[in-house]
């Protein structure tokens, strides 16, 4: 379960990969994180696109929730333009994502 992490950073990284069980397969230096297997990354990106709505709902769970007065009609149409360009809510959130894994990662990517 992801906490509030108040260390050293490089401790933090190597909490993740002790926790992942992936510490034969990197090495640290003294500023970065080096990834022997292709594999690995793919794994890293795994837990963390896992993570995101754990931590995404943290977040909202701290910010009040404040509900805003009706829009008039008169500040919808100044809001209109904003959305043009999209059809539908629908398509705003097809627009939001994760981009596309690497295509040099693709290769070592195995789909369930």
């Amino acid at each position: 379960m992801p906490g509030s992490w108040r260390k050293d950073p490089k401790d933090g990284a190597r909490h993740i990969i002790d926790e992942l069980k992936l510490a034969d397969q990197v090495a640290f230096g003294k500023t970065k994180l080096f990834i022997k297997e292709p594999m690995t990354l793919v794994q890293l990106e795994d837990a963390r696109e896992k993570m995101i709505p754990v931590l995404a709902t943290k977040i909202q769970a701290c910010v009040p929730v404040v509900p805003l007065p009706p829009l008039s009609s008169r500040n919808r149409r100044r809001l209109l333009p904003c959305f043009n360009h999209h059809h539908s809510i629908g398509a705003l959130e097809d627009d939001a994502g994760w981009p596309c894994c690497p295509r040099r990662l693709l290769r070592y990517l195995v789909l369930p």
